[in-house]
């Protein structure tokens, strides 16, 4: 990487290799860069399998060591995306391919509500790995249920939930205090697992909750008794 494309205090690049093969994909979200490989993210995500190559990215990387190079952009209103390098000729046009795909689904744009402050970034960043790491077939580690949300709101505007409910439901023996808190977490846990159709993490929450629904009613049932 050249001295030019970062600063020599950012961090270093989590690059993702693949045996016998260079990783092609620059993506900078904030300031933390991310080396990755097309092939999967084409395979498992339909925003870059949609967007890599459209007619309008009609200019080469900037450094031509990579054939894709994205960086994030925040709007005024604190919600960010991943764009073009050259995003200035191309924002109208994946803004409105994006919005034909969400329109297919009836949704709306799951980071429409994401207002960013540099106290989030951290959170962004970690998720973003997360799921970059199920897309390329890495082990991930399910940290808290807020992390979870997060992972899944950005699997959800990149369109790639499947492959990232593959991997939480790979991972769950791995997480331990992830699990642990599925106790206490369960109403929160249970929109989630809907939203990316995790049938193993669903059905946990329900055993909880079911478990204390029961325990409410017995309880209540005890207190009228002493009444």
């Amino acid at each position: 990487m050249t001295e030019s494309l970062r600063d020599t205090d950012d961090p270093a690049p989590i690059v993702l290799a693949r045996r016998n093969m260079h990783p092609d994909v620059h993506l900078q979200v904030f300031d933390q860069q991310f080396h990755v490989h097309s092939m999967a993210l084409k395979m498992h995500s339909e925003f870059f399998r949609s967007f890599f190559d459209s007619a309008d990215k009609n200019q080469p990387a900037s450094d031509p060591e990579f054939k894709y190079m994205w960086v994030t952009k925040v709007d005024d209103d604190g919600n960010w995306s991943l764009v073009w390098e050259h995003a200035k000729v191309c924002l109208n046009y994946i803004e409105m391919v994006l919005a034909s795909i969400l329109a297919g689904t009836g949704e709306k744009d799951p980071l429409e509500s994401s207002a960013t402050t540099v106290a989030d970034k951290p959170l962004w960043i970690n998720a973003f790995k997360t799921v970059l790491f199920a897309i390329h077939s890495k082990g991930i580690i399910i940290e808290s249920a807020a992390h979870l949300a997060v992972c899944t709101q950005l699997a959800d505007y990149y369109r790639c939930l499947p492959i990232l409910s593959q991997a939480v439901s790979s991972s769950l023996m791995d997480s331990t205090a992830f699990v642990e808190s599925i106790a206490d977490e369960c109403c929160n846990l249970l929109e989630t697992a809907a939203r990316f159709r995790n049938k193993l993490l669903f059905k946990e929450c329900l055993i909880h909750l079911t478990g204390k629904s029961f325990l409410f009613h017995l309880e209540l049932g005890y207190k009228f008794q002493l009444v």
